[in-house]
């Protein structure tokens, strides 16, 4: 009975100091007890005196609610106070670092922003650029265009010029270098502009020359030889042309027939180009003293001018072609019909206005027979369309019958009349 009095007695005790000390610690939050040394209590109110000035409102209301709904313990309120001072370093530093980190952000963007903006300004330029550049380019097109409508014009003045100057040189060649075959103007003749415009629109593409040689010698026996010659030519510029040579040569001694030759050269050209042709040729040589009574060869072939100036003409030729020659009566019956091959060169130099210097050869090479030509000439000009010739003319013929000579050499001054 007294056990169980004196239990409910201490217990009661304890329940109203329990109570008390809650209160008073309610009240100030500097409750000390009588049974923890003054030291303690000291140390304790320092360390929570910092931290509550630094917790949140927030979080100073749940630590009150925390001390009012726990019974206090020194152990327990000092490792609280440890716990939140930790969690409160942590959060400082992670407040800290979060911080740091913003304004590290914010610089960035302060360097993006100014990146951003001097790239718009760069886009600004560049834009601007592109914009003068394309209207440089379309100014440009404009100018190559109209550079280009110009040129066009230029060209074709310049090719109209070109083919004037080439006719021209071509014209005043021919009458400087080939008095036989055109027709030299009159030295009295008007030369203004407006003549030579009418002479070209007026262009006759007929003209010729004749050729007229006589001698005559007496000594014991009385010689007398007569030659001459007919050049007729039609040409239409750079298109084609017909070239007419006919020659012809008679002498005799004391009334007697010494040598009777007659040729006749025929040939046409078809341009390809002003400096390209094609032609087609006959000569026929008939005579009643020389090696073969008839000797006729026909060819066709490419020809071109290599070199043609104001001081320089050089032309050639080269085709198949094709050889008869009969021999007279009474000589070795050698009878030649056979193919050939024809080469032909023709080169003259103008020394000046009034003499010239012309040479041409030719090679007609067959399996029976070959026969090489070279003729030289030089005239002079005596007075307006009358010139003074010398030429000389050399034959050489591999097989000829018997009794008669390979070479056949023929030189003279004539006279020559172009019309």
């Amino acid at each position: 009975m007294f056990n169980s009095r004196f239990l409910l007695v201490f217990t009661i005790s304890l329940a109203l100091l329990s109570v008390v000390i809650i209160s008073l610690d309610n009240e100030d939050s500097k409750l000390t007890f009588s049974y923890l040394p003054a030291q303690e209590n000291v140390r304790l109110e320092q360390a929570r005196q910092p931290h509550a000035e630094q917790l949140s409102q927030h979080q100073l209301s749940q630590y009150q609610l925390q001390e009012s709904s726990t019974p206090p313990s020194f152990w327990s309120m000092e490792s609280h106070i440890a716990y939140n001072n930790a969690e409160l370093k942590q959060q400082k530093a992670l407040h800290q670092r979060l911080l740091k980190k913003s304004q590290n952000q914010a610089e960035q963007l302060k360097q993006f922003i100014a990146e951003n903006n001097a790239l718009q300004e760069q886009l600004r330029k560049r834009e601007q650029m592109i914009q003068e550049q394309n209207a440089h380019l379309e100014a440009t097109r404009q100018q190559y265009q109209a550079l280009q409508v110009e040129l066009s014009e230029a060209q074709k003045m310049q090719k109209d010029e070109d083919l004037l100057m080439a006719q021209n040189k071509e014209m005043k060649f021919k009458i400087d270098s080939q008095p036989d075959i055109i027709k030299r103007p009159k030295h009295n003749e008007d030369s203004s502009p407006d003549k030579i415009q009418q002479k070209k629109e007026t262009y006759n593409p007929l003209s010729g020359s004749v050729q007229f040689g006589y001698s005559y010698e007496q000594d014991n026996n009385v010689n007398r030889s007569l030659d001459g010659r007919l050049i007729v030519d039609y040409e239409i510029r750079d298109k084609y042309k017909i070239h007419n040579d006919l020659y012809f040569e008679f002498e005799d001694e004391d009334g007697k027939t010494k040598t009777s030759k007659q040729r006749w050269q025929l040939q046409g050209d078809y341009h390809l180009a002003p400096e390209d042709f094609i032609y087609s040729r006959s000569d026929m040589q008939h005579g009643r003293f020389s090696s073969y009574k008839r000797e006729d060869v026909y060819a066709v072939g490419y020809g071109r001018k290599i070199l043609h100036s104001d001081k320089h003409t050089l032309n050639a030729e080269f085709g198949p072609g094709y050889k008869i020659a009969q021999p007279n009566e009474g000589e070795d019956e050698i009878t030649i019909n056979e193919a050939i091959i024809r080469a032909y060169y023709f080169y003259s130099f103008v020394f000046s206005d009034a003499l010239q210097f012309s040479a041409e050869g030719a090679v007609q090479t067959g399996r029976k027979s070959s026969t090489y030509n070279s003729v030289v000439k030089a005239q002079n000009r005596i007075y307006q369309e009358l010139y003074l010739v010398f030429d000389l003319d050399y034959t050489y013929t591999t097989t000829v019958p018997e009794d008669t000579k390979n070479r056949e050499v023929t030189s003279g001054l004539k006279l020559l009349y172009a019309f």
